[in-house]
């Protein structure tokens, strides 16, 4: 990464820890979480010459150095995702040791995207044990002098040509102060809300020993990832006959560091298990199969993109293999038995995911007209099929944004989910959800962050929406939506509408760092 500053003290390194960590004797844990403690009997050195302290070795951490520039000021190293030297973007840390009311300044200097929404306002996230302690167990939106641009430090072409050789692309700084609420507080920085898979588990537990007598629930492993763990296969409906209801498939979580879709994910289920009339009507009409957590190696690992095999997943879903890719080759296959052996096409697939570079949330699907390959623009027109969806999640979601959406189909995305279960499986009704890790620049929260009841509230209004779709012209169902849950006004909707017209055939939805950065300064979100 270059030089550091003549009076720079390393004062965390994961790397020698690892090498350097005993091995386990007995039953002995040597990696324990006994913050509680911590923070009620640990001697804080609070002298000018102390420095912070610093942990990642803990699921889904993933910092790697940390390197003391300043009294107040650190450069931090993000780790690559397992088995790569890339995809540098989500941090997870502990940090201790702190003084209150004193400004520390962290740059994450290794950023692999070139652009990023902490040049529009986001902000990371803060979780304070002190704060759990006194009964507000909750992550903030923390940050001050917010600044993300490119730094001096190289790294090679991410697909080196002849044209491109001994050229390097640079790195980029994520810079920002937070100040500490507490003296000797044990807190957590993290770059978007954590959601690890031991929090799935414990959420799929809970949720089983409460559900009512009327819900069919099973919760059972669609497949063991490379690292032996099993990812959840939950499946939901109500206690009538199951013969003639069609099928609804929603994932979540194939890129790990996009913790934003397992929030929005739980949102739904918890929707989908819960007492609302719509709720009961979508069990009665639909066998609700979902997957949590595609990619748990990823999770638990820390990364940011893929998983063990530094691999995309997302580019995985044409030709899985059995052995690398074992969940999504299980997915796919349980989707294709649907289709193919008990002749029930889907009705509905959407796969959960989170967006760095936009905000809002919206959906992107599949035109057969706004597709790049001339065979689909052959076929009948499917838009007013695929656009309900969008149009009715809303008039019911307020951080939901119709202008952000779009169903054109890329060539460069035709080995994704949503496109391979369109193309292959012929689910016209096939969806990415995009959740901004930043906020909403509309509606009601425009100007705000995101919160994880937020992205909880828009995954169980999709569930909302999807039953106006599929009860078209059910006037009661459409009169208990305006009264009960968030509904636009007519010419709200007519202006996002023609919006999304105008600009549909433009969009793209790239979430890779294709443009260069300068130096820029935000203003926070509230």
């Amino acid at each position: 990464m270059g030089q550091r500053k003549a009076d720079s003290k390393v004062v965390y390194d994961y790397d020698f820890l690892v090498q350097t960590f005993p091995k386990a004797v007995g039953d002995v844990r040597l990696l324990d979480n006994l913050d509680e403690k911590r923070v009620a009997t640990t001697l804080i050195e609070t002298n000018e010459n102390s420095s912070l302290r610093f942990e990642s070795r803990f699921e889904s951490g993933n910092l790697r150095r940390g390197i003391r520039t300043a009294a107040r000021e650190y450069d931090l190293v993000i780790c690559p995702d397992v088995g790569s030297s890339r995809h540098q973007q989500w941090f997870y840390f502990e940090v201790s040791n702190m003084l209150a009311g004193e400004p520390y300044t962290f740059n994450l200097i290794n950023n692999e995207k070139l652009s990023c929404e902490y040049q529009a306002g986001m902000r990371p996230v803060l979780f304070s044990v002190k704060e759990a302690v006194r009964g507000r167990p909750h992550w903030v939106r923390v940050g001050t002098d917010v600044f993300y641009y490119r730094n001096a430090y190289r790294r090679p072409a991410r697909h080196p040509s002849k044209r491109q050789q001994g050229k390097q692309r640079v790195y980029c700084t994520a810079s920002f102060t937070v100040t500490f609420p507490h003296t000797g507080d044990v807190c957590y920085l993290a770059f978007h809300y954590p959601y690890t898979y031991t929090r799935l588990q414990t959420m799929l537990e809970l949720l089983e020993g409460a559900v009512e007598p009327e819900v069919w629930w099973r919760n059972e492993p669609l497949a063991a990832d490379l690292d032996g763990n099993p990812a959840p296969l939950v499946t939901v409906t109500g206690q009538t006959l199951q013969h003639k209801k069609e099928v609804v498939f929603l994932t979540a979580r194939i890129h790990p560091g996009e913790s934003g879709a397992s929030w929005a994910m739980e949102g739904t289920l918890r929707f989908l298990l819960s007492a609302a009339p719509e709720a009961e009507a979508l069990r009665d009409r639909f066998i609700f199969k979902l997957v949590p957590m595609l990619n748990v190696a990823g999770v638990v690992n820390g990364c940011h993109r893929c998983g063990l095999t530094d691999e995309d997943l997302n580019r995985r879903w044409k030709t899985p293999d059995p052995l690398l890719h074992p969940v999504i080759y299980r997915a796919k296959t349980l989707m294709e038995y649907s289709t193919f052996v008990l002749k029930r096409v889907p009705y509905l697939f959407c796969d959960y995911h989170g967006h760095s570079c936009r905000k809002n949330i919206f959906l992107y699907g599949c035109s057969n007209r706004r597709s790049w390959l001339p065979a689909d623009r052959q076929r009948p027109d499917n838009d007013a099929l695929v656009s309900c969806l969008p149009q009715a999640l809303y008039r019911v979601a307020p951080a939901f944004s119709l202008r952000c959406c779009h169903l054109t189909v890329e060539r460069s995305r035709e080995t994704t989910a949503r496109v391979v279960v369109w193309r292959e499986l012929g689910v016209q009704r096939s969806y990415t959800m995009e959740s901004s890790y930043c906020g909403c620049d509309q509606g009601p929260y425009q100007g705000c962050h995101l919160s994880t009841q937020q992205l909880q509230e828009t995954g169980a209004r999709l569930a909302v929406a999807l039953h106006l779709v599929s009860v078209p012209g059910d006037l009661a169902a459409l009169e208990r939506a305006r009264s009960t849950y968030w509904w636009r006004p007519q010419e709200d909707f007519e202006r996002e509408f023609a919006m999304s017209s105008a600009t549909n055939s433009d969009v793209t939805e790239s979430d890779d760092d294709t443009d260069d950065v300068t130096s820029s300064t935000v203003t926070s979100l509230t």
